[in-house]
């Protein structure tokens, strides 16, 4: 990994679901176990259980200062022996590769959720699809507030 991935993402063992968010190591494997790293895959619930505590005590990041920032490159060895590996040249959200309106939005429902209800929050994704035909951008801060 490039070299400031490590420098902002290098907590090796986290213990609360904040702490997770800068582990690349809590990351990777929360990715590997459940096939996201969402919102929910960094609460204190997650960073406590064994199951990913256990991963991520095998995640061993590399520096590399000839990968760039938006790069990955990864390599993974099964129990069998067997090594998976994946180049990624631009991640999602790279300027190469932003993100589509509806990973935005799939990103903004998951931040939102347990906070606005899911109604709340599609009205407020839709005030700010169309900030322009709004009367006041104030609608946007009210749509915002929990009721």
């Amino acid at each position: 990994m490039h070299p400031l991935v490590i420098e902002l993402t290098g907590k090796k063992t986290p213990r609360i679901g904040l702490e997770g968010k800068f582990s690349i190591d809590h990351a990777a494997a929360v990715a590997i176990i459940d096939g996201a790293a969402g919102e929910k895959q960094f609460s204190d619930a997650k960073v406590r259980d064994p199951q990913t505590v256990a991963l991520r005590e095998k995640v061993n990041p590399i520096v590399d200062p000839s990968i760039r920032p938006e790069q990955v490159d990864m390599t993974m060895t099964l129990k069998d022996g067997r090594k998976l590996h994946k180049f990624i040249q631009h991640a999602i959200g790279s300027t190469e590769v932003p993100m589509t309106n509806k990973q935005l939005e799939k990103k903004f429902s998951d931040l939102a959720g347990g906070i606005l209800t899911a109604d709340q929050t599609r009205a407020l994704i839709d005030k700010c699809w169309h900030v322009e035909q709004l009367d006041s951008a104030a609608e946007i801060a009210v749509a915002a507030t929990k009721r």
